[in-house]
């Protein structure tokens, strides 16, 4: 998949590796594989926990927000960004309460507007999409993640009624694989959801049939 050692590193979940190569190559950081991964992609995937929330703390400090809510836009190959390969391999809840943490710790004064740097942020990466037109609660409710679901809600309840490029809410995925938990954990959010039709004319109930 033509990695670079940091990659192998991510993978692994060797951290102490990871700090060596950090400390001597940063500019591995940026570097995609044949896959489009960068390390970020990668460490989600295996789902290393302390190896990501390592690397996401030094893209922060090192490099601020404005660099950080890059990396987390990057997309691979099949349209993901690592939230999505987060919620897919299952650790997208500790990711996120992770991003929220470091945020909070790191934040600066008020802006202008009344509104902190770090509520901005979390503005930009709840709502990162990929080319689908999906974001992290979609891809949440598709997986079943209901642990996911319920604190992606707590940051935007908006959220349950956006729309993917097909015309799909979360709700529709999560009927769709069949997770009863999360379709009635969205119902109670977004009350009029069974309602809704998606743009070829099916509601959610429809969408097991």
């Amino acid at each position: 998949m033509l990695d670079t050692v940091l990659h192998v590193a991510f993978r692994s979940g060797n951290n102490e590796t990871v700090d060596e190569i950090l400390k001597h190559a940063p500019e591995l950081l940026v570097w995609d594989n044949s896959n489009g991964d960068t390390p970020l992609h990668v460490a989600a995937k295996a789902g290393h926990i302390a190896t990501l929330k390592k690397l996401l703390q030094f893209i922060l400090h090192t490099n601020g927000r404005r660099s950080l809510f890059a990396f987390l836009g990057h997309v691979n190959n099949q349209g993901n960004i690592m939230l999505h390969e987060a919620i897919i391999s299952g650790i997208g809840a500790e990711i996120f309460q992770h991003l929220q943490e470091i945020n909070h710790d790191n934040d600066d004064d008020d802006n202008e507007s009344g509104t902190t740097r770090s509520h901005v942020f979390k503005r930009h990466w709840i709502h990162l999409e990929d080319e689908h037109g999906r974001g992290p609660l979609h891809y949440a409710a598709l997986k079943g993640y209901h642990e996911g679901v319920v604190l992606l809600l707590g940051q935007c309840m908006k959220c349950c009624i956006k729309w993917d490029r097909y015309g799909c809410l979360p709700i529709h995925l999560a009927s769709c694989g069949g997770h009863v938990e999360v379709v009635k954990l969205l119902l109670h959010s977004c009350f009029d959801s069974i309602e809704m039709l998606h743009i070829f004319g099916r509601n959610i109930l429809q969408w097991k049939a």
